[in-house]
């Protein structure tokens, strides 16, 4: 059948494919068909993923209104920056059907998987629900068709930044979230602040060591270092001599009065307070604010607390993943109250005084000690939580939803 018969005829019923999982940056593919790529078709980003042109081309040989196409890809689209055109695509130009999202290795694949089943439409159903399941890690999870199911109006993904396809979230998020966007003084934490990586030394074996070789060693933390409101030093040097360095490696970053340094390897934020200008490695993240609008020990004390254990979880679930990882692009989004009211005066003391705690603990030999330092902790915890609660005027209810 010649090209201009099919697309007469109308395109096929069923497209179904595996895209091979290559990107912009992998090697061996010519500049030729780069350029080609980034010239044909309408999903092409400055960096790419090709098995995302599978699904344009997917959908442009797909009959319209009846073909269905099904394919399996990785799921990074799903809340990856780069693919924003792809999820605006999907989402303007057809119905989602179903998206069935992998964290094991169901499919022996070496990226993180998903199916998502779609078909071509002139106009969208703004009240589809798309069938979705998540966290699948094994086959008798993926053949339990119950497992972790939910519903999703397909017209959510458009109120996300950047059309991000969210689907950990409930309805019950939205409406919490939604509430917080619309109070006094706030805004988004990448906006308040600088959010750095640590350093990337290119090679650790020659840039990282456990003795202070000459003046250029400097102690280094790692994010095994960080737990929440405290920072044990491992005894680890960089060699921080920027042109050797990778990247990351500004010393204003580092060396500053204030900043808060988050653990990276992490299903929820785990943060720490520090005013020793230590250097960190790429396992962290660095906060550092723009211009103070709010005291950093009030802000700890917000990235610490359930409310922000609950919103983060919701928009990057790392359920059961072994080394789950925090993502800048998430923590970016993170709501703050800014300002220095009398609740984040509060917060503050409440964030030092736990901090103080945290220390003696480290230092403490005697067991019993040791259980009230800590009851000591839990109970000025539950107190910042409480106060967090109060500054984003969290109802009793909302609050039950938060604590599960």
């Amino acid at each position: 059948m010649s090209l201009k018969a099919f697309f007469a005829w109308g395109g096929f019923d069923v497209v179904i494919g595996n895209p091979p999982y290559e990107t912009s940056r992998s090697e061996g593919i010519d500049n030729i068909i780069k350029n080609y790529l980034r010239d044909n078709y309408k999903t092409s980003e400055d960096k790419f993923d090709y098995y995302t042109f599978f699904m344009e081309k997917s959908s442009m040989l797909s009959k319209n209104e009846t073909g269905i196409v099904s394919l399996i890809t990785p799921s990074t689209y799903l809340m990856k920056p780069l693919s924003k055109k792809i999820r605006q695509f999907l989402l303007f130009k057809h119905n989602i059907l179903r998206i069935d999202e992998f964290k094991g290795m169901v499919f022996k694949a070496v990226v993180p998987t998903s199916i998502i089943i779609f078909n071509k439409t002139d106009e969208v159903n703004i009240d589809n629900k798309i069938k979705v399941r998540y966290n699948i890690f094994t086959r008798d999870d993926f053949d339990n068709e119950e497992f972790n199911l939910k519903y999703i109006v397909q017209d959510r993904f458009n109120k996300e930044p950047d059309f991000y396809f969210n689907i950990y979230a409930d309805d019950n998020y939205y409406n919490i979230l939604e509430k917080i966007n619309k109070l006094y003084n706030v805004v988004k934490l990448g906006e308040l602040s600088e959010i750095y990586n640590g350093i990337q030394t290119g090679n650790d074996k020659e840039y990282i060591s456990m003795d202070k070789k000459n003046n250029k060693w400097f102690p280094v933390i790692v994010g095994s270092d960080i737990n929440r409101y405290t920072k044990t030093w491992g005894g680890k040097y960089v060699y921080y001599v920027p042109e050797k360095l990778h990247s990351n490696t500004r010393e204003n970053i580092f060396k500053t009065k204030e900043k808060i340094i988050i653990r990276q390897t992490s299903n929820k934020i785990i943060g720490t307070y520090d005013d020793e200008s230590f250097f960190t490695l790429a396992s962290t993240f660095i906060i550092k604010q723009f211009n103070e609008e709010i005291d950093y020990k009030a802000l700890l004390g917000i990235l610490n607390s359930k409310l922000f254990y609950y919103l983060y979880v919701n928009l990057n679930n790392e359920q059961g993943r072994v080394l789950p990882q925090i993502k800048k692009k998430h923590i970016f989004n993170l709501p703050i109250i800014i300002g220095y009211s009398d609740v984040h005066k509060q917060l503050s003391s409440l964030v030092n005084s736990i901090l103080d705690l945290n220390k003696k603990l480290a230092s403490e030999k005697n067991p019993n000690a040791v259980t009230m330092i800590s009851r000591h902790i839990n109970a000025v915890d539950k107190q910042i939580d409480s106060l967090v609660y109060k500054l984003y005027n969290l109802s009793d209810e909302e609050i039950k939803i938060i604590e599960g």
